[in-house]
């Protein structure tokens, strides 16, 4: 039988919008407690393979995702914004660009499977209209 039970090694990393705590569980599964500044955000990214679950531990964020149709018809138009509050959950599938803005002091909690998958990451203009749909 290969049943056991371990303490797996934690690794602090700080980033530009403040800091997460990691973990690797099993090969194929990852923890992460991720503490945002209010106000900061994450890159727009979307992974091959990963999908993501996010818990809301304590504050605010806002998601800003790509649905299904942005696949096919990519424009700005079709991000759609999320509010999450302490308690809620987010699910991410594979390949759908996100990102994660503070609106509060956040912690939130992340499960993922296919810890190491290699991710795509956006401009941030992929958020924005072209110029001349703004009429500049």
């Amino acid at each position: 039988m290969d049943k056991d039970c371990w303490k797996p090694v934690l690794t602090r990393e700080e980033k530009p919008w403040g800091h997460e705590i990691t973990w690797l569980s099993i090969p194929t599964l990852r923890g992460k407690v991720i503490s945002m500044d209010k106000g900061k955000k994450t890159s727009i990214k979307s992974y091959s393979n990963k999908a993501e679950v996010f818990f809301v531990l304590e504050g605010m964020v806002e998601i800003i995702y790509a649905p299904e149709e942005w696949h096919y018809h990519p424009s700005h138009k079709l991000f759609v914004h999320t509010t999450l509050s302490t308690g809620e959950v987010f699910v991410v599938q594979a390949n759908c660009p996100y990102r994660i803005e503070a609106v509060t002091d956040v912690r939130l909690f992340e499960m993922a499977n296919h810890p190491t998958d290699f991710f795509t990451k956006f401009d941030d203009d992929v958020l924005e209209p072209p110029q001349d749909e703004t009429g500049s």
